[in-house]
């Protein structure tokens, strides 16, 4: 177990030569990548609008090359939240990890030097993150994790970095430590997915013994890949950025960039500092490179500060790597085959394309099934008596994953494809005890993703920027409405049950996934002695079921919420241009398209 070292102490270097006390290094950075290898939609069978990692590749040589004409030392990192996502990465977690492994090939081959541990990197548990660990030719880290048995998972890593200057003796080394940190809600989240014996240290406390050893054991520069981002990082319940003997931090986990605005060009130094710290955050599924270029001073007394930094993002607007591309091939051909067999029928075309603005089939879908499974796995006991309700989030709908992340699937036979884009995550149903008063909590959550509209305005946005839309959820099995014109808290109205209000001390189950249970998406966490034991189902599996048990398709009509009428406002909804095709579903909001945003999306003016 990690224990707080006494207070931090830079160890003294001699100097490296005698000839100048400045030195540069450039940090080059990914995170959130979510298994974007080649920049591939599997889900909807077609290229994405770039090539992931893959396109990244010339990004991260040009860099390097810029740096060696510089003469700067590079460092390449990864945040976190890599060997998860989408089809991809389901896929070969079900298979034997070697070095021909997809993400294995990819990083040894890029020379990556570290790579941080991110909360979904843990979906398929410890024993595949071991197995990556023991064929990856870096160090996978995870600073506030440990394990009792023999691992080769680290907690930090000690990198040493050649400035590419010569002939010798005027070659220049500096010694990087890296310490990582998983957010403290990643128990919650994910483990009842890892072994047992793996240990969940408080971020903080763990944070700051790392970068104490790392310092005692000849680190000149420490480097924190914090998997979480800014307002977590200064303001959470642990806060990291004012932690002494951190020198840069690498962001992730909201798949935000940092700094923001034109992300591609340089930014000042203040618009690239988190607190004290010079920061960066590079996107999310390979959408930008990191680029946060350090100045050192080495003091008298031989260690080194940074005294200046400049942080970048390059957009990820390159060919792919054809080597990269290569890697791959065997293994996109066979998951395309995979995905590609029929595994359940559709009576009626359906699509998400209106998410945040009324319940969709797509939602109902997803809530029934999980309805129908708890049932089922209920049946001759006392629980099955209550009120069943069940959640079911705006996944894939837009945001920051663009305006092709959205769902549109045919009528007719369903392919493996549909259904996990359907059901991303791996997430297992839970059912839990709860009552009126906690449902109303969980709608007026939900219902905080709106702006408060304001009576004049016509264009202001129906989300909030800062909310991403897989926050929204709707709870099936009741009736209720939302004002979004009323302040946080005070959204949630006409809320029934049965064509009667529902009681606060209503006795119900609430049907939900590990992830909201867990407090994910700012969610009330739901305390473990409320869970209802059943046999577990996942998410896909339910779906398939009850697409292939006739009558198919009776819950495409039920529409648990609507917003308050006529409360005369105003709002823009960001949607994808094909749902100009379904604006008859929408009548009710009077939709008026208002032209294509530069990213793609149609904005549809709606009226209260």
């Amino acid at each position: 177990m990690l224990t707080v070292l006494p207070p931090l102490m830079r160890a003294a270097r001699p100097r490296a030569d005698q000839r100048g006390s400045t030195l540069c290094l450039r940090v080059l950075a990914t995170t959130d990548l979510h298994m974007e290898l080649t920049g591939y939609d599997y889900h909807r069978d077609a290229e994405t609008g770039h090539h992931g990692l893959a396109g990244l590749a010339s990004l991260i040589n040009d860099a390097r090359a810029e740096a060696d004409t510089k003469g700067m030392a590079t460092v390449l990192l990864d945040n976190g939240d890599l060997v998860q996502g989408g089809a991809m990465g389901a896929w070969l977690a079900q298979r034997p990890v070697t070095r021909d492994h997809p993400v294995v090939n990819a990083m040894n081959t890029l020379r990556y030097n570290a790579i941080g541990i991110g909360n979904h990197d843990l979906d398929f548990g410890t024993a595949y993150l071991h197995n990556l660990a023991g064929v990856l030719d870096m160090p996978l880290i995870g600073s506030n994790l440990s394990w009792p048995r023999t691992s080769a998972i680290r907690q930090t890593a000690l990198i040493s970095c050649d400035f590419p200057v010569s002939p010798p003796p005027h070659q220049r080394q500096i010694r990087i430590g890296v310490v990582s940190a998983l957010p403290p809600e990643t128990r919650a989240w994910s483990g009842d997915k890892v072994e047992k014996d793996v240990i969940f240290h408080d971020m903080r406390q763990s944070i700051i013994a790392a970068a104490s050893a790392l310092r005692g054991q000849g680190a000149d520069v420490v480097i924190l890949l914090a998997h979480m981002g800014a307002k977590d990082l200064q303001a959470g319940s642990a806060p990291l950025a004012d932690i002494s003997g951190i020198d840069a931090v690498i962001m992730g986990h909201t798949h935000e960039c940092f700094p923001p605005d034109q992300p591609c060009q340089s930014r000042p130094e203040h618009h690239s500092m988190i607190g004290p710290l010079p920061a960066i955050m590079p996107g999310h599924h390979g959408s930008h490179l990191g680029v946060l270029d350090l100045t050192l001073d080495q003091t008298p007394d031989g260690t080194w500060q940074v005294i200046t930094h400049q942080g970048a993002l390059r957009s990820n607007d390159r060919p792919p790597d054809p080597a990269l591309q290569r890697s791959v091939a065997n293994t996109h051909a066979a998951l395309q085959k995979h995905l590609a067999r029929p595994i359940a029928r559709l009576d009626q075309p359906i699509h998400n394309y209106f998410s945040l603005a009324a319940p969709t089939p797509t939602c109902a879908l997803i809530a029934h099934s999980k309805i129908r499974a708890i049932k089922a796995a209920l049946h001759g006991r006392p629980e099955a008596k209550l009120p069943i309700l069940a959640t079911a989030a705006a996944d894939t709908a837009g945001g920051k994953a663009g305006a092709a992340q959205y769902l549109d699937m045919p009528a007719g036979l369903l392919l493996r494809r549909h259904v996990n884009g359907l059901c991303p995550y791996s997430d297992q149903i839970l059912a839990l005890r709860s009552n009126g008063r906690e449902i109303r909590r969980w709608l007026e959550h939900a219902a905080s993703v709106f702006h408060q509209l304001q009576a004049d305005p016509s264009d202001q946005p129906l989300l909030r920027a800062d909310r991403p839309a897989y926050d929204f959820i709707t709870i099936f099995g009741i009736r209720y409405q939302i004002d979004p014109s009323r302040p946080d808290g005070e959204r949630i109205s006409a809320l029934c049950y049965d064509s009667n209000p529902l009681p606060a001390d209503q006795e119900v189950i609430l049907v939900t996934t590990e992830f909201r249970a867990g407090g994910g998406g700012g969610y009330p966490k739901i305390n473990q002695n409320r869970l209802i034991p059943c046999s577990p189902v996942d998410q896909q599996s339910a779906v398939v079921d009850l697409l292939n048990t006739p009558p198919n398709g009776q819950w495409i009509t039920d529409h648990p919420w609507q917003f308050v009428p006529d409360i005369h406002r105003q709002a823009m909804l960001k949607t994808n241009p094909k749902a100009a095709d379904h604006l008859d579903e929408l009548a009710h909001l009077d939709p008026r398209p208002c032209g294509i945003t530069a990213d793609g999306f149609l904005k549809l003016r709606l009226t209260l």
